[in-house]
């Protein structure tokens, strides 16, 4: 028996889209000169048929982002191939009048462009908001998005409910300003922010802006009249000259490529301390710390002949410590954690105190091995916990995976936390502070590294707008820590530790 066809959008490499794009682009072109010679379009409509044939085709040759093994998202794949076919049917619908016939001509064109805001998405999603040149051509996939529901509306006639799609220079006005301004503001951005053409990467907030607007002001018909279409008709030609430019010299993405290998490890409603002993993830070769040697995250910006001796063995020896807490919550979080932290304890998982925990409640841990069939899971696992002594609001419980994770020749410290359904992935900078040790999820400029709070469901991560920073410093022959964590550079909370050697 044979084995069953494979679809485009199952082959993961997919290496050929791009060239489907530019073949589309160029074909575009042809067939836009074709149809405006021919159907007699007037300008209102034929610049919405110059984005649809050759502006979108050429964003998204321009916006492919591959993972780092070569495979392609299923979005870039479901954008690419549908577009020609939709371009055709969609360009169709302009040459009608409003109505049912050509609302259904604009459907499959308004479901392509929803593809290519899905993989603009996509993007923004797995990498967090910065570069910005990165978040400029997020914003372009996500007008072609826009452009597409403007196009459906202004076909079926919706100028009743919807004034600002009552012209079909609405599609043209979101595919220049939008679409193909911002995307040429990105391309210049990765130019760098020192460089002439850097600085048009300031504007992109401006361009965004202008979109709607410029659809409210133009689409009305009424508030500028033929200077609209003018304008209009110079930024879609800006933009495709720019964009055909750019295609010849596409400039390389700071930002890091996007595949992180993401452990699957996902929890049911109950983590606990013996988690990994329920699911047999437990191995009986010994280990004694969240890590085997400092030595082993050696690199540059981080040296551990620097590491104080406790410093030392508390990473390599986690299992013979006990941690007394102090939270410290910023206003008004503190009030809202109150809100989660019952439904963390009941989970038995990133209980964070909201009072002090010393004395008898302090967090004691064991540290065991674990194995799997998942590499990206980790290997050290350091469960910390307090449930066995206490039963009030003083109830911690953490179990986190460890591992020493390598991304662009760096070595990090990773961990999983498992979570229901999901887990939260910690890729964490090691570095020099002092005879101290840093820990740090703050990614290096325009996240150029893999360093991130991830969430991860199905093995697929999502870059959280958050950070955390682990300061261990030694404190004679004990240490002491302090774990900050923000969201969006404002501070949430502080953690403060006095860690000892039990007795």
């Amino acid at each position: 028996m044979s084995p069953p066809a494979r679809t485009a959008t199952d082959d993961p490499a997919r290496a050929w889209l791009p060239t489907l794009a530019d073949a589309s682009a160029a074909a575009g072109a042809v067939a836009w000169l074709v149809v405006v010679s021919a159907a007699e379009l007037d300008t209102d409509r034929a610049l919405a048929a110059l984005g649809i044939l050759v502006v979108v085709p050429l964003v998204l040759r321009l916006a492919d982002t591959p993972r780092r093994d070569g495979s392609r998202s299923r979005w870039y794949a479901l954008a690419v191939l549908s577009q020609p076919l939709t371009a055709v049917p969609a360009v169709g619908s302009l040459t009608l009048g409003t109505g049912p016939t050509a609302a259904a001509a604009a459907v499959p064109w308004a479901l392509a462009a929803l593809a290519a805001g899905g993989f603009g998405l996509w993007r923004l999603l797995g990498r967090g908001p910065w570069p910005l040149a990165e978040l400029a051509l997020d914003a372009g996939l996500g007008y072609v998005a826009a452009g597409g529901v403007v196009l459906l509306l202004n076909r079926a006639g919706a100028a009743v409910v919807a004034p600002p799609v009552a012209a079909p220079l609405a599609v043209g006005h979101v595919l220049a300003a939008g679409t193909g301004l911002t995307t040429v503001a990105g391309l210049a951005g990765r130019c760098g922010p020192d460089g002439r053409l850097g600085t048009v990467l300031w504007v992109t907030t401006a361009v965004v802006a202008v979109g709607p607007a410029g659809v409210a002001l133009t689409a009305s018909g009424s508030a500028l009249g033929p200077w609209s279409v003018g304008v209009s008709a110079a930024a879609l030609g800006v933009a495709v000259a720019a964009l055909a430019g750019w295609r010849f010299a596409i400039p390389d993405s700071p930002a890091r490529p996007p595949g992180i290998p993401f452990s699957r490890l996902g929890a049911g409603w109950r983590v606990g301390a013996d988690f990994l002993d329920r699911r047999g993830l437990t191995r009986e070769t010994a280990v004694a710390g969240m890590v085997d040697s400092v030595e082993a995250y050696a690199c540059r910006g981080f040296d551990p002949a620097a590491v104080a001796p406790p410093v030392r063995r508390f990473y390599e020896r986690t299992g013979e410590y006990a941690l007394a807490v102090e939270p410290d919550w910023a206003p008004p979080w503190g009030w809202l954690a109150r809100l989660y932290r019952p439904v963390a304890t009941r989970i038995g998982q990133l209980s964070i105190p909201l009072a002090p925990v010393a004395g008898d409640a302090a967090l004691t841990g064991r540290v065991v091995g674990v194995g799997g069939a998942d590499p990206a899971t980790g290997d050290h696992a350091w469960i910390r916990s307090n449930a066995d002594r206490v039963t009030d609001a003083r109830r911690m419980t953490y179990v986190g995976v460890y591992d020493r994770y390598v991304g662009d020749d760096r070595p990090f410290l990773r961990v999983v936390f498992p979570l229901p359904g999901a887990n939260l992935t910690g890729i964490l900078r090691v570095e020099n502070d002092g005879d101290g040790l840093v820990l740090s999820s703050f990614p290096a400029r325009d996240n150029a590294d893999d360093a991130g709070l991830y969430l991860v469901v199905g093995g697929a991560g999502v870059r959280l707008p958050l950070n955390e920073t682990l300061v261990v410093h030694p404190d004679g022959e004990a240490v002491g820590a302090t774990h900050r964590v923000e969201a969006l550079g404002v501070r949430l909370f502080t953690l403060r530790y006095d860690i000892t050697r039990c007795t």
